[in-house]
C-alpha cells in the first residue's frame, strides 16, 4: 500500500516546515472545572463517545494499525499550496487521489478521516495569508482545490472532517474584530458557482466554503479553528496571571465566528503546538500547565474558555494537535523527539475524570500530534530504539517501546478504551469500583463497618441518570444496609454520589450478598456489585478442660494437689478477648483455691493465660465441689465460661498379710513400666514381704501411689525377698508409681473390676 504515497513526501515536508511558524494556541481554566451544562447535540456521523486519534500520515499508518489500540480518528495536513504545482492534489494521480486513498484506508480500520486543510499561506504568490486571501487568481485556484477535496469526500460517502485553515481565523480576528470589515476575494475571484453570490469579505469567504460543502459533499463536517491567543486579552495558554479574562476572551473569539454567519459544524481547539520542554529550551518557560489547577496556566481555565465558546456558538469541539510529551518515562530526556510535557498525561491516565471535564465543556475528542521541529512523536522518529537514560524531573518509569514518547500514548489510549470511553448523548453510569466488582468489609461482631461505592453520571449529552433504590439479594442480605436507600437522579457531570454499604455481622465467619441497581443508561440497564463481609470476633478457648467440663482431683486428707487450666483467644486474627475477674463458688470454703483471678485481655496469638487450681480435701472419704466462672464480654458465642470442680479426700493405704484370695491372677512381665496419671502420694517408702506370704490390699477405690518417678525409679518399693509371692488387689484398687521387685515370680491377683496398674509401675526381678 505504501508505494501509492511515494510522491507526496516533499509536500508533507514543506507543510511541516511551514507549520513551524504558526503562532501557538493554548488555553487554561481556573481552579474549578467547567460546570456541567446542557450541551449542543453532536454533529451527525460521529461516534457517541469521546474520541481519541492521532496525526497520522501514510508513512506511519502501519504503526497505528498495529498498535493494539482501537483509535477513532486520524488526521493529515493537506498543504503545500493551491497553485504551486506541489500541493496535496498532486501527491497521487489522478489529482486528489491522495485524499481518496487516505479516506479508504482510514475507513477500512474504523478511523474517521480528518483533513487539516492548510493551503492559503503556502500558496503563491506570497507566503502571507491575508495577501493571498485578497488575490483573485489565488482564491480562484483555492475554491477549485477545495471543491476537488469535496468531490473526493462525496465519492467516499462516509463522514469526513475538514479542519479549515488552522490559525487563519485567529490572525484575521487580531486584524479586525468584525469579519464583515475584513476584505477577501470571494465573488471577485471569478470562480463562480455558489461562491459568486458571497460578498468579498472574510464572512463571505467562510460562507462560500460552507455553500460549496452543502452542494458537493454534505457528508463532510467543516471545523472552524479556535485560537486562544486571538483576543485582545492575550494568550490564555501561556498567561500566568489569575486575573485573565476568560469570559471576555471567549466572547470575542466566539463573536468573530458568529459574525461571519457561516454555519460550521465543529470547533477545533489547539492547546499547544509543541511540547512545553521544547519551548522551555527556546527560553519560554510558560508553556507548562498546572495539572493541579492551582496556578496558571491550567486545564480548568481552558475548559471554562471552551465551555463559554460552546454556549455562545452552539457548536461542540475537538482538541487538536495535542503534544505527545510526558513526564513518566525515562526516555523523555528533553532531547530531540523526546521532549517532556504533561498535557497528554493529564487527559489520558488511570481515570476518565479529566476527559469527563473536557466533555462537560463541550469537547468531543482529542487528537495528538506534533506541530513540527523535533517535537515528541509516537513513532521512533529519532531512530534510537528503546532508550531509558537516567531519570530527570521524576520520569522514573522504564519504557519497553521504541516509541519516542516511551509508549505512553499507546498504553494509556488502550487503557482508556479498556475502561470504557466516556459517552455523551445518553446518561452514562460510571462507578468506582466498576460494576461486577466485590466490595469487601471486615467488621467486628457488634461493631458495624462499611465500604463506599461512588456513582456518577459521566454522560456528556446533558441527560440525567436515574438509578433505582438499591436491591439486596444473595445469601445474607439482612446483614447489609445501603445508604442512601432511595432512588437517585444525577445530572450529567454532577458530583459523584457516595453510597455507603454497611455490614453488621451476627457472628464469626464469612457473609455475602449482591447489590443491584437498575438505571436508564442504555449501555448498563442493570448493574450489580458483590458484597463480602468477614465477621471478626474473639473466642474463649481452654485446655485441657473445656467450659462445662468437671475438673476432678483427689488427695489424702489435708494434702494439697494442683492442676492448671490454659486459656487462649481462639478467635479471628486481629481480635482481643476480654475476660473479667474470675469467681469461685464452693460448697466448703477453703477446699479450692484459684490463682490468678484478675481480669485480663488476650490478643489473638498472645501467650496463653495459665490459671492454677488447687484442692486440699479436709476429710477422708468426702467429695467436695465448686464452680469456677470467667465472665467474657466480647465472645459472641458465650458470655461466660464455667468449670465444675470436684475434690475427693482419699483413704490411707491398708496393708495386711493373708493368704491368696484365689480370685484371678495377672502375670506381670519383668522389667516393665506401665504409665498413667498421678493421684495421691503413697505414705510408706517400702513394704517387705516374707517368702511365701501374700500382700492383700482391700478397701474399694483405694489408690496406692508411690510418687512421680519422672523417668527415674518409683518412690515406693514392694520387695518379695526373692521368693514366690502373691499380691492381691481388692476391687477398684489402683497401683501407681510403685516398684515391685525381687519376687520370683510374683502373682498379682485382680479379683474384681476396675483395678488399674498405671503410671511408672515397675516390676523387676531385682
Amino acid at each position: 500500500m505504501q508505494f501509492r504515497y511515494a510522491i507526496i513526501f516533499l509536500g508533507i515536508i514543506i507543510a511541516l516546515a511551514l507549520t513551524a511558524t504558526i503562532n501557538p494556541t493554548h488555553t487554561i481554566p481556573t481552579s474549578q472545572s467547567a460546570a456541567a451544562q446542557a450541551l449542543p447535540n453532536p454533529p451527525a456521523g460521529l461516534k457517541n463517545y469521546f474520541m481519541v486519534g492521532l496525526a497520522n500520515s501514510p508513512g506511519d499508518f502501519n504503526w497505528m494499525t498495529s498498535s493494539g489500540v482501537p483509535w477513532d480518528a486520524r488526521y493529515q495536513y493537506l498543504s503545500a499550496g493551491v497553485n504551486t504545482g506541489s500541493g496535496w492534489a498532486t501527491w497521487n494521480s489522478p489529482a486528489g487521489q491522495f485524499a481518496s486513498y487516505y479516506m479508504s484506508d482510514s475507513a477500512a480500520n474504523g478511523y474517521t478521516p480528518i483533513f487539516t486543510y492548510y493551503q492559503l499561506i503556502q500558496s503563491a504568490p506570497n507566503y502571507e495569508d491575508y495577501s493571498n486571501l485578497n488575490n483573485a487568481s489565488t482564491m480562484k485556484a483555492y475554491y477549485a482545490d477545495f471543491k476537488l477535496l469535496l468531490d473526493k469526500i462525496k465519492a467516499f460517502g462516509k463522514t469526513t472532517i475538514v479542519h479549515v485553515e488552522p490559525d487563519l481565523w485567529g490572525f484575521l480576528q487580531q486584524r479586525n474584530s468584525n469579519p464583515n470589515n475584513i476584505t477577501a476575494s470571494v465573488a471577485s475571484s471569478g470562480y463562480g458557482d455558489v461562491v459568486a453570490s458571497q460578498p468579498n469579505t472574510v464572512s463571505g469567504f467562510a460562507k462560500a466554503l460552507v455553500a460549496l460543502r452543502d452542494k458537493y459533499a454534505p457528508n463532510a463536517l467543516l471545523a472552524w479553528h479556535i485560537s486562544p491567543w486571538a483576543s485582545t486579552y492575550g494568550d490564555l495558554s501561556s498567561d500566568k496571571s489569575s486575573t485573565f479574562n476568560v469570559a471576555g476572551a471567549a466572547q470575542q473569539t466566539a463573536n468573530f465566528y458568529l459574525q461571519t454567519g457561516a454555519n460550521f459544524d465543529l470547533m477545533f481547539y489547539d492547546i499547544a503546538d509543541r511540547d512545553a520542554a521544547l519551548y522551555q529550551s527556546w527560553g519560554d518557560p510558560n508553556r507548562w500547565w498546572d495539572t493541579t489547577n492551582s496556578t496558571y496556566p491550567n486545564f480548568n481555565r481552558f475548559h471554562q474558555f471552551v465551555a463559554a465558546i460552546t454556549t455562545a456558538t452552539g457548536k461542540r469541539g475537538m482538541l487538536w494537535q495535542v503534544p505527545l510529551g510526558n513526564t513518566v518515562y525515562r526516555t523523555m530526556n528533553n532531547k530531540d523527539y523526546h521532549w517532556q510535557d504533561n498535557k497528554a498525561q493529564y487527559y489520558l491516565n488511570g481515570s476518565n475524570q479529566h476527559i469527563q471535564d473536557a466533555v462537560n465543556s463541550g469537547l468531543m475528542g482529542i487528537f495528538f500530534g506534533s506541530g513540527g521541529n523535533t517535537a515528541t512523536v509516537y513513532t521512533d522518529a529519532a531512530g534510537d530504539a528503546i532508550t531509558n537514560p537516567n531519570p530527570i524531573n521524576g520520569n522514573t518509569q522504564t519504557s519497553n517501546y521504541s516509541d519516542d514518547d516511551g509508549g505512553y500514548i499507546r498504553v494509556q489510549a488502550a487503557a482508556y478504551y479498556n475502561r470504557g470511553p466516556v459517552t455523551f448523548g445518553n446518561p452514562t453510569l460510571s462507578s468506582t469500583p466498576a460494576p461486577g466488582n466485590t466490595l469487601s468489609i471486615s467488621a467486628n461482631v457488634g461493631s458495624p463497618a462499611s465500604a463506599s461505592l461512588s456513582l456518577r453520571n459521566s454522560g456528556g449529552g446533558g441527560a440525567a441518570l436515574t438509578v433505582s433504590a438499591p436491591a439486596l439479594s444473595g445469601a445474607n442480605p439482612s446483614l447489609f444496609s445501603v445508604s442512601p436507600n432511595s432512588a437517585l437522579n444525577m445530572a450529567a457531570g454532577s458530583p459523584a454520589t457516595t453510597v455507603t454499604i454497611q455490614c453488621n455481622p451476627t457472628g464469626r465467619g464469612n457473609f455475602s450478598a449482591k447489590l443491584t441497581y437498575t438505571t436508564n443508561d442504555p449501555a448498563r440497564p442493570q448493574v450489580s456489585y458483590f458484597l463480602a463481609c468477614t465477621g471478626l470476633a474473639p473466642k474463649f478457648s481452654s485446655t485441657p478442660y473445656q467450659p462445662g467440663a468437671t475438673v476432678s482431683m483427689s488427695a489424702a486428707a489435708g494434702q494439697a494437689i494442683s492442676t492448671t487450666l490454659g486459656i487462649d483467644n481462639g478467635g479471628s486474627p486481629g481480635t482481643t478477648l476480654n475476660v473479667g475477674t474470675a469467681t469461685l463458688n464452693q460448697t466448703v470454703p477453703g477446699v479450692f483455691a484459684v490463682a490468678p483471678t484478675t481480669n485480663f485481655t488476650l490478643a489473638k496469638g498472645a501467650t496463653r493465660r495459665t490459671v492454677t487450681i488447687t484442692c486440699t480435701p479436709p476429710v477422708t472419704g468426702l467429695t467436695y465441689t465448686g464452680t469456677l466462672t470467667f465472665p467474657v464480654s466480647n465472645d459472641p458465642d458465650t458470655s461466660s465460661a464455667s468449670f465444675n470442680l470436684s475434690c475427693k479426700g482419699l483413704t490411707p493405704l491398708p496393708v495386711t498379710s493373708s493368704g491368696d484370695s484365689g480370685l484371678g491372677t495377672f502375670k506381670a512381665a519383668v522389667d516393665t513400666y506401665v504409665s498413667g496419671v498421678n493421684i495421691i502420694t503413697f505414705s510408706v517408702s517400702q513394704v517387705n514381704l516374707n517368702a511365701g506370704t501374700s500382700l492383700n490390699i482391700d478397701g474399694g477405690a483405694v489408690v496406692i501411689d508411690g510418687g512421680s518417678c519422672n523417668g527415674g525409679q518409683p518412690g515406693v518399693t514392694i520387695t518379695g525377698g526373692g521368693k514366690t509371692n502373691t499380691i492381691t488387689l481388692g476391687a477398684g484398687v489402683e497401683l501407681r508409681n510403685l516398684w515391685i521387685k525381687n519376687f520370683g515370680p510374683i502373682t498379682l491377683n485382680l479379683p474384681g473390676g476396675g483395678n488399674k496398674l498405671t503410671k511408672c509401675l515397675k516390676i523387676s526381678k531385682n
